[in-house]
Order: structure tokens, then sequence, then C-alpha cells
């Protein structure tokens, strides 16, 4: 029979809109990730080189393992990672970084820090609720926690830097994983509701001959009883032109030098009628 696996804090970070940045930049903001998390954990009073058991990079955040149970100075550490990234942005301190972050608990082998719990923190870090707790906050940082983790470590007062009512229950449903977690923020400005639903993107022009992207017309005035009616696309030549409505441009006349305009097409030709 195999041991069970040593319980283990677990924490994760993610750039938002990482690969909009140019490609130039982003070695800086990587760079950035791996000083900035360090920092906020010093800040919540863990020790980086002592209590991180394991670090995993995802080339746009980080995935740590601790080496027992830290979840509260977890929860600690992201309202300081929301500090630092004000600090850093009222700074300038490089490229603009803001970050969703995740913590969860649970049994994590040892050996190379495998284990469902890890599985179940990646996919609350992509859960839609984080993102739009993200999109909606004015800070930079945007968090989401299992519920065992809110219950044991925020709900029962072991957190120093946040608050049991800065957070919103929802229902984390990614792939195939179902889990009650809870989102924050730390600058603690999010709305009462959050809507998961991503942004809609903005529409794009079409080619001048698409169908759907063609202005609406007007429709064509019905012809007067007894009278006719034209549609003329180009010009029309002669002498004599008998009708009660045409539309279109016409050079009348044998010299063809009498032009005639539509008076509703007036305005899209800059001016009044011009006659020979």
């Amino acid at each position: 029979m195999s041991d069970m696996p040593s319980i283990r804090a677990l924490f994760a970070v993610d750039a938002e809109k990482f690969t909009h940045n140019r490609d130039v930049l982003l070695p800086k903001v990587r760079e950035a990730i791996g000083a900035v998390v360090p920092e906020a954990f010093a800040q919540a009073g863990l020790d980086w080189d002592k209590q991180v058991a394991h670090v995993d990079d995802t080339g746009d955040g980080l995935i740590l393992t601790m080496t027992d149970d830290r979840t509260h100075q977890l929860v600690d550490a992201v309202y300081w990672l929301d500090r630092r990234l004000r600090t850093r942005a009222r700074l300038h301190e490089g490229p603009p970084l803001r970050m969703r972050a995740a913590v969860h608990v649970g049994p994590i082998h040892v050996s190379d820090g495998s284990g469902a719990a890890k599985n179940e923190l990646c996919r609350l870090l992509d859960d839609a609720f984080v993102r739009a707790a993200l999109r909606a906050t004015k800070g930079h940082v945007a968090a989401i926690v299992s519920d065992t983790v809110y219950r044991t470590a925020v709900l029962g007062g072991y957190t120093e830097a946040v608050d049991p009512a800065w957070f919103r229950r929802v229902e984390s449903h990614v792939k195939d994983t179902r889990q009650l977690a809870w989102v924050h923020a730390p600058a603690n400005d999010l709305p009462p509701t959050l809507d998961p639903a991503p942004p809609a993107e903005p529409d794009r022009p079409g080619p001048a001959g698409d169908p759907a992207r063609r202005a609406p017309t007007s429709a064509r005035p019905e012809p007067a009883a007894g009278g006719q009616q034209f549609h003329i696309g180009g010009n029309l030549h002669g002498n004599n032109l008998v009708g009660g409505t045409n539309h279109g441009d016409m050079n009348f006349g044998t010299d063809g030098r009498a032009h005639y305009r539509d008076p509703d097409d007036e305005p899209r030709f800059g001016g009044p009628v011009r006659g020979a």
C-alpha cells in the first residue's frame, strides 16, 4: 500500500495578456514575474528559499508548491502582490503587468510535485470568474481560492491582510472539474455580481463589396399614377424623355452638355444642378 502524499499549500499566478506584449518585451515581463512574486512572499512572512519546495515555470506565470500548509500566508501574499504591482506601475518599472492568482491545498507527491490538487489549482486559475474579476477591478491582481482555503484560512481568521467580506462565492467549472471557490480582488472593489462571459470582440469592417457590410439604402419611391419610373445606372442620351420619376445621371439634348441630378442626390454631389 502506498503512503498518502503530504498535504501542501499551492500557489499559482498567470500574467494577463502575456502574448499581447511585443516579442522584445517578453523576457522583461518574465523577469518581472520572477521578481515581484518572491517580494510579495517576503511581505507575507514567507521564506522563498526555505518554504517553497517546488517551482513550475509556465512561461507566463508560476506554480508553486510549499513545504507545508501555508495557505493563510499565501492568501496574504496575493494582497502584497497587488501592492507591489501598483508601485511598479506608478514608477513605470517595465511593461504593464496584471495577474490572476490561485490558492489551494492538498496532497502532493514530494518526488516530482505532482498530484490531483495541482490540477485543481490550475483549473481554478483558468476559471472564468477570476478572469472577470481581473477585468472588473481597478487593481492589478484578482485571486481565486478553493473552498477549503476560504473556510480554514480566511474564515478561520488566520489571514492578516484580507477580510472574509472581500470574497465572492462562485461555482468554478473548467473542463471536467467543478468545485466551489471564492473570488476576490485585493483592491476590494469588485461588484456584487460578476459576469463570467468574455467581452465581445468588436466588429471588424469587411470588404467593401461584402453584402453584409453595405449601408442600408432607402426604399425607392413608388411611381405616380399613370407615370413611369426609370432606374438608370449610366447616361441617357436623346432629345426627348417622358416619364414621371427618374433616378440616376442623365445627359439629354443633342450636345449632351445639359446634366440632370435627382434633387434627393444633391447633397452627395456637393451643390446645385449645373446647366450647360
